[in-house]
């Protein structure tokens, strides 16, 4: 492969560390089932991102409200599901990790 297109591969795969912040400086966490998932918007750096509205079943840490929309890249590395229940941690409405129930 050549040098170029190995520092292509190693930009690509980085857009997702912009999205998350560390798992330890977390202040938010919360049990919620997505609800909805609105395609179509972008950042204001102009990536396209998916917003998803959870119901907010069950507030672990930090303060949220009954519904909790959170933001993440299109092309991201986290695909999610409606109807599905998942464990969400937040630091100023940014994810710093997802799973799924």
């Amino acid at each position: 492969m050549s040098k170029f297109k190995f520092v292509i591969v190693l930009i690509l795969f980085s857009f997702s560390a912009f999205a998350t912040v560390r798992q330890g400086d977390c202040p938010q966490e919360f049990i919620g089932e997505l609800k909805l998932k609105l395609e179509g918007n972008y950042n204001q750096k102009g990536y396209e991102i998916v917003q998803y509205v959870f119901k907010n079943l069950e507030t672990i840490r930090g303060e949220l409200e009954d519904e909790v929309i959170v933001e993440l890249l299109k092309f991201g590395p986290f695909k999610l599901e409606e109807s599905k229940n998942y464990k969400i941690q937040l630091k100023n409405g940014k994810i710093c990790w997802i799973e799924q129930l």
